[in-house]
């Protein structure tokens, strides 16, 4: 299983907010976005964010600057990189896009979000073993110049 896990809010390393994770469900070929509503997870919502068939591999969950998670992940076979922006703190409604297209991706990916709220993706091809800059332009993702 492949998981990644959010902190909505913290104050000196201690949690002050619900968590987040996002992870892949072998079972459903899917990828999960689990959001505790209380600190101890007592009560949480586990959502599908993307059920497109081989999706959810190698997953990393970030908030927006809106607060809703935004998670980037590849495919089963791991060339392709995609997005899923979570329209709500549960993930139950959500915009699913391809970033990379097939044949590209390869590995971990690493995501950090400016302070105007675009997201900057880290991530290495499968073809020459280099690492690539993804720079969006808006948080739904739109690369700079396209």
């Amino acid at each position: 299983m492949f998981t990644a896990i959010k902190f909505t809010a913290s104050y000196s390393s201690v949690v002050t907010r619900a968590i987040s994770m996002a992870y892949y469900d072998s079972t459903s070929d899917s990828l999960k976005v689990l959001h505790c509503s209380t600190l101890e997870c007592t009560a949480s919502t586990n959502t599908v964010a993307d059920n497109t068939g081989a999706s959810g591999q190698c997953p990393t969950i970030i908030a927006g600057n809106d607060g809703n998670p935004l998670v980037f992940f590849e495919d089963r076979n791991k060339t392709t990189l995609r997005m899923v922006k979570c329209l709500d703190v549960s993930c139950t409604t959500s915009l699913s896009k391809i970033l990379v297209p097939g044949g590209v991706v390869d590995g971990n990916n690493v995501v950090a979000i400016r302070s105007d709220g675009t997201p900057v993706v880290l991530y290495e091809s499968v073809d020459v073993q280099e690492l690539n800059l993804l720079s969006c332009a808006n948080a739904l993702c739109l690369p700079c110049g396209g």
